[in-house]
């Protein structure tokens, strides 16, 4: 595997559900701070990471392929998620069910799998609420 393979995968699945590209990650390094971006060491190991001020403030080893691209999109379509909420606020209305089900509909376009793994987390953050 490739950065460039990396690239065209991320690529391909932004297409899909219209991810602006200032929330894609870069390859190899970032040119901003804390803009995450995708690695790939001598032995084959994918990682998502980013930097701030000289210091890596968040790093995940990937499984694999899936994982690594489950934790790209995560944090893609949260961020698109959290937008369509603040358009479509309803007062009254708890914002985060809003962004939750809107980040888990855009994850399920690109995977069955992802939708159900992200439902979960949410319930679980709902439940502590």
């Amino acid at each position: 595997m490739t950065l460039s393979e990396v690239k065209q995968q991320v690529d391909i699945l932004a297409a899909k559900i219209g991810a602006p590209e200032r929330l894609l990650p870069e390859y190899g390094s970032a040119s901003m701070e804390a803009q995450p971006f995708i690695e790939i060491d001598a032995n084959g190991q994918l990682y998502l990471l980013a930097n701030e001020r000289g210091k890596e403030i968040f790093r995940h080893i990937a499984l694999n392929m899936d994982d690594l691209l489950y934790q790209v999109f995560s944090s893609i379509t949260q961020a698109m998620a959290v937008k369509y909420e603040l358009v479509n606020r309803i007062n009254g209305q708890y914002s985060r069910k809003v962004w939750f089900v809107e980040q888990e509909r855009l994850l399920g376009i690109l995977n069955a799998e992802w939708k159900l793994k992200m439902h979960n987390r949410h319930q679980q953050l709902l439940k502590g609420n």
